[in-house]
């Protein structure tokens, strides 16, 4: 209209008549910002959500980074293939943590993207290095990867996978639904390299035993060895068990995670430390849980003998705690939990209906709030509010 009063805002794309109309890349990636957020990219629907996730190479120093695509810095970000990267050996006495780093280099020099291998420094209490702050590069923490001071190779329970914490976001706006299929190989890996040292253990110490046995002497001790022998069948039940429970506590962990899918609540910080591990979610609750071996059994009462066990602290304080599960891996013991607090996972008592003592796994977990105000979140108890143990016995002191 002839009378109307114009104001210039940013507008585009047109057609430049004798080059009037030019545009930069910061242009062509303005429609980005409004519609994904920067992270990485999760893959399709019914595939594995490896994309740029760090995996071990069998028997060597290499890591391999998956191809996968994110975006960083409001740029497209693409690793076309699998990427090998060498790990430098620690040849310090104590431990140094290195980091997997997925780099957009904004700068006139630089105007790349980047997989960046970071070493650390080794350290009695190391840490991962710092992300770059600079304001021209961009920066999303992969994996970092522990490196002992004997290490001579990479194993998969060695990786701590970033993806999904606040150092390295999924790309939520464009998700279905995440598949959690590799999601847990670091626990699978670190649960079998576990049993694998304590069969090789037993089974030294039972060939030396059969080696020094000759004679009167195997005639006098072929009870006791019978009884081992019965007693090693029972510790292979037992592992089984174990191997069962974890399977399924694993299960139970992606079934929790594709819940949160559907209810579009998304994993904010994941970690491991001393106390154990925890899983934050953006409704405001938390996952924590640990898993301890203990010696139990001892202590008579009445026809039952028990141990008590203190499980220490959480990985993380609770606001809020709402519910707390314990589960031994064996059908030769049960246990009941008390005195779990906010900070505390409390005491556990184990019991069994013989006095002999055994080597036994025990697995506590809890949910609850970690922030303050969480009224106006959703509520939680009709999905995650665990089963209390049941049963009686003696008065914790």
């Amino acid at each position: 209209m002839t009378n109307d009063i114009k104001y210039e805002v940013n507008a585009g794309f047109f057609n430049a008549i004798n080059e009037d109309r030019t545009y930069s890349a910061d242009d062509m990636n303005r429609p980005y910002k409004r519609l994904i957020s920067n992270g990485v990219f999760a893959s399709p629907k019914g595939t594995a959500s490896n994309d740029l996730q760090v995996f071990s190479e069998v028997d060597s120093m290499n890591v391999t980074v998956s191809k996968g695509d994110a975006l960083i810095g409001d740029k497209w970000f693409e690793n076309p293939s699998n990427l090998i990267i060498t790990i430098s050996q620690n040849t310090e006495i104590l431990s140094r943590i290195d980091s997997i780093i997925a780099q957009v280099d904004i700068n006139t020099s630089g105007r790349m993207g980047n997989i960046v291998y970071r070493k650390g420094k080794a350290s009695s209490n190391p840490v991962h290095p710092e992300i770059n702050t600079e304001e021209n590069i961009k920066e999303f923490r992969l994996a970092d990867i522990l490196i002992n001071p004997s290490c001579s190779k990479i194993t998969q329970d060695l990786i701590t996978d970033f993806r999904g914490s606040s150092e390295c976001p999924w790309v939520t706006s464009l998700i279905y639904q995440v598949d959690t299929s590799t999601l847990y190989v670091q626990w699978q890996e670190a649960y079998r390299k576990k049993y694998e040292e304590q069969e090789m253990a037993f089974n030294s110490w039972f060939d030396k035993l059969k080696t020094t046995l000759s004679g009167d002497v195997a005639g006098n001790l072929k009870l006791e060895i019978d009884e081992l022998g019965e007693n090693l069948r029972n510790e292979i039940d037992v592992e089984k068990e174990k191997t069962e429970e974890l399977n399924n506590t694993v299960s139970n962990i992606k079934n929790d995670v594709g819940e949160m899918n559907f209810l579009k609540i998304h994993v904010m910080e994941r970690g491991t430390n001393s106390n154990g591990s925890y899983i934050r979610y953006s409704d405001g609750t938390m996952k924590c849980w640990k898993i301890k071996k203990v010696k139990a059994g001892g202590s008579k009462w009445e026809n039952l003998y028990y141990s008590d066990h203190n499980m220490g602290k959480w990985a993380k304080e609770f606001k809020t705690l709402i519910s707390s599960k314990a589960t031994i891996f064996s059908k030769q013991f049960w246990c009941t939990q008390e005195k779990q607090t906010c900070d505390n996972a409390g005491t556990v008592r184990c019991f069994r209906p013989n006095a002999n003592t055994a080597s036994i796994t025990i697995l506590i977990e809890a949910w609850g709030y970690y922030i303050e105000d969480h009224n106006n979140l959703q509520n939680i108890d009709r999905v995650y509010t665990l089963e209390g143990s049941s049963g009686s016995g003696p008065t914790y002191g």
